[in-house]
């Protein structure tokens, strides 16, 4: 899962924000892992940044998504689809 961790998520257009937002969807898509599922958990910020490795533990991907936070920069997302791939 990446995550657009760009200063435009800060945007309110969304409530509460974009950032936010995309939190919630991920956590969605983390409940709907199967136990044999893994997740990685990757922000995309001016530095491509794991914040859970590969895990099927999904207590510590929920972890990761609750302690991201934007950045005021913009995102590489280039080298975040690398990483994933």
């Amino acid at each position: 899962i990446i995550l657009d961790a760009s200063a435009s998520m800060q945007a309110t257009d969304v409530s509460p924000s974009r950032f936010q937002a995309a939190i919630s969807q991920a956590q969605k898509l983390v409940s709907a892992l199967s136990s044999d599922d893994k997740a990685t958990i990757i922000a995309a910020g001016a530095q491509t940044r794991v914040l859970a490795p590969m895990t099927s533990d999904k207590n510590a991907l929920k972890r990761a998504l609750n302690s991201a936070t934007p950045q005021d920069t913009g995102a590489n997302l280039r080298d975040s689809i690398v990483l994933a791939s």
